[in-house]
């Protein structure tokens, strides 16, 4: 049994319910547009950009003297290793943890 009171309410919450349809609706249409804007491609993950296959990755091993210190380097893989391991050109550096800390900070 409806009674007018119930009948006005819910004509009350007419417009309310439309407006939160309209909303929703205009949100996922905006998505879908994002999604497949015809904007400039992004690359896809983990594909390399031709500056990444010129350029060799940079390994830094860090001893206690740097690279004046001989007595490490029985314990490091030769570059020729590391190339193998890496599966690219790789750029091998010996450095103080002083020196690696400079690096990285500028």
């Amino acid at each position: 049994m409806d009674t007018p009171h119930n009948d006005k309410q819910r004509k009350n919450l007419f417009p309310y319910k439309l407006a939160q349809t309209l909303v929703g609706l205009i949100a996922v249409c905006f998505l879908i547009f994002c999604i497949r804007s015809p904007s400039t491609p992004s690359p896809s993950p983990f594909q390399t950009t031709s500056s990444e296959k010129e350029t060799a990755l940079k390994w830094i091993f860090i001893t206690p003297y740097g690279e004046t210190d001989s007595s490490y380097a029985n314990l490091f893989l030769s570059q020729e290793d590391c190339t193998e391991l890496a599966g690219t050109p790789v750029e091998l550096s010996f450095c103080t943890i002083e020196k690696y800390l400079n690096m990285t900070a500028s």
